[in-house]
C-alpha cells in the first residue's frame, strides 16, 4: 500500500498548510513532519498490540515527538505554537492507518 498517497488524500486535504485542493503550501524551508516521519509512523502503528486511536496517538507522541529535532529539552517550539502537523493530526493519522489495516 502506498501510504504517501493515502495520507495525501486523507490528511493533506484537511491540513491547514494546504490549499483548497490539498496542495501543500509549506515553503522550501519547511518540512512536513508527517511526510518526514511517515515510514516510522506506519511501522509504529503496525506494531501496536492495542490498536485504538487513543493508544496510537499516545505511542506516536512518545516515540516520535520525543526524538524530534524541534523538541529541545521536552519543549517543542512547533507544539507550543500549535504549528506541529503531527500533533494536530495524530487522531486522523491513527484513524487512516487503522482503517487501512482492515
Amino acid at each position: 500500500m502506498d501510504y504517501k498517497i493515502l495520507f495525501r488524500e486523507k490528511i493533506c486535504s484537511i491540513c491547514v498548510d494546504s490549499d483548497a485542493n490539498g496542495k501543500c503550501l509549506l515553503s522550501d524551508d519547511e518540512i512536513c513532519a508527517i511526510e518526514a516521519y511517515l515510514p516510522k509512523i506506519v511501522k509504529i502503528v503496525k506494531n501496536l498490540e492495542n490498536k485504538t486511536i487513543d493508544e496510537c496517538c499516545k505511542v506516536l507522541k512518545d516515540e516520535i515527538c520525543s526524538r524530534c529535532a524541534n523538541n529541545k529539552d521536552f519543549n517543542c517550539k512547533l507544539s507550543n505554537e500549535a504549528n506541529c502537523a503531527l500533533e494536530r493530526y495524530f487522531p486522523y493519522i491513527a484513524e487512516v492507518l487503522l482503517s487501512a489495516e482492515n
